[in-house]
């Protein structure tokens, strides 16, 4: 009898642990989705652009890093070494700057998204956490982008996020209808890798609500960018289902189709024409010529800030109030993240960002191969997670995205599902 009552006594300690370890779990689950969930929800912002689900995120770094240190897991952190560089190379030239302040809030943003990423990636290192984080994402962009819709449709602007600044282009409440693009362009990419509503009409009705509100925001840059994931990842999948002939056959398809499209359109008539259209056609393509225009002065003016900047750079943040002191065209910020690297950060900057690309490419070239079963059920179809990710390089030229929650919840993901799916989990 005693004999046998020491395993019971030892299962009974372990269930107890186990069972102690269950709230900690489930709160990092929760508050994940809920972050998640409401990754939009930008507006009201607060001092260094602090939003509301700031708060979220800040609780769901909490509770995840929490359940690993009582469960003593590892903390993965696999954009470190690139991060850590920016963030040097940001505080550096932040103490020759002439917005310190400015700069050392950026650098603690860049801390604080890292964290959250390493968050991201510590919870989701099985399929059954990493699945309801990916439903949560695409089940919440349908409803995010329903509202927005109906609410561009109802002239309800509060809930729409239109303003006059921006003339007919829906932000809901992100505050930044590019933004809002950006947004709803990598939830098409989540809904379509997690198969996300299962039955083919809804995941049908949930895409044409999604490309819907990307053409309510009128953003030019990622309705492009948007086309170019969905190429991708239609190539990646055929790839994966029917081998390399069949990718190359279909990318030389696809090629040949622009090659056509691209002699055939007059764009600048298509331009013209939109212009004087309707006023959602006029605020989305009739402004692409004026739109080009203004972000190649700003350009030229930002590669000038390189050589002001010389190798430390100008500071974090500081593109915009540098090019209001010397009252240029377009003072806004860099809208690239490649020329805002170098020009704010320096030299320094430069190489964190390229370190950055190449951790990220590390990741992507794995979901080329087989994942693991229960991996393979959550991420249907890996090639639309790498489509998102060349949608946010295209996208990079013309926007700042590396300091957008939704873009650093994505890398997570993509380490993730990297370095989870393709090895036993212990």
């Amino acid at each position: 009898m005693e004999i046998a009552a020491a395993p019971r006594a030892v299962l009974s300690r372990r269930s107890a642990t186990r069972d102690a370890l269950l709230p900690w779990r489930g709160l990092a689950v929760v508050s994940t989705c809920a972050a998640v969930a409401f990754l939009p929800f930008l507006q009201p912002s607060g001092p260094g652009n602090i939003g509301p689900v700031d708060c979220l995120v800040a609780l769901a770094i909490t509770a995840t890093f929490c359940w690993a240190v009582v469960e003593r897991m590892s903390i993965h952190i696999p954009y470190a070494l690139p991060v850590g560089v920016m963030a040097l190379a940001g505080v550096v030239a932040s103490l020759f700057s002439i917005y310190p302040a400015t700069g050392l809030i950026a650098v603690l943003q860049d801390l604080f998204l890292l964290a959250w990423a390493a968050s991201v990636v510590t919870l989701c290192r099985t399929p059954r956490e990493l699945s309801p984080v990916l439903r949560t994402w695409a089940y919440a962009s349908v409803v995010w982008a329903g509202l927005m819709v109906l609410g561009a449709l109802t002239h309800i602007d509060v809930l729409s996020g239109i303003t006059a600044r921006e003339g007919n282009r829906a932000s809901i409440t992100f505050g930044d209808p590019n933004l809002a693009a950006g947004y709803f362009a990598s939830s098409l990419m989540v809904v379509w890798a997690s198969a996300t509503p299962r039955h083919r009409v809804a995941r049908g009705a949930a895409v044409a609500v999604l490309i819907t509100a990307i053409v309510f925001t009128g953003s030019n840059g990622f309705s492009l960018a948007t086309l170019a994931a969905c190429t991708v990842a239609l190539i990646i999948g055929m790839a994966r289902r029917r081998g390399l002939f069949s990718a190359v056959a279909l990318t030389c398809g696809v090629v040949l189709v622009a090659g056509v499209v691209a002699t055939q359109v007059n764009i600048n008539a298509v331009v013209n024409d939109a212009a004087a259209s309707a006023p959602l056609l006029r605020d989305y393509v009739g402004r692409f010529t004026q739109s080009t225009a203004g972000r190649d002065t700003l350009l030229h003016e930002t590669l000038a800030l390189v050589e002001h900047g010389g190798l430390i750079g100008i500071g974090p943040g500081a593109t915009k109030p540098t090019l209001q002191a010397q009252q240029s065209d377009v003072a806004f910020e860099a809208h690239s993240d490649f020329t805002a690297s170098i020009a704010e950060r320096g030299l320094l900057g430069g190489v964190g960002l390229l370190l950055l690309i190449l951790v990220i490419a590390f990741h992507t070239r794995r979901f080329l191969g087989p994942l693991q079963s229960g991996y393979a059920a959550v991420v249907r179809h890996p090639g639309a997670l790498v489509g998102a990710l060349v949608a946010f390089a295209i996208a990079a030229n013309i926007y700042e995205l590396l300091h957008f929650n939704y873009v650093w919840t994505l890398l997570a993901i993509v380490a993730a599902v990297s370095m989870w799916g393709r090895q036993a989990i212990t």
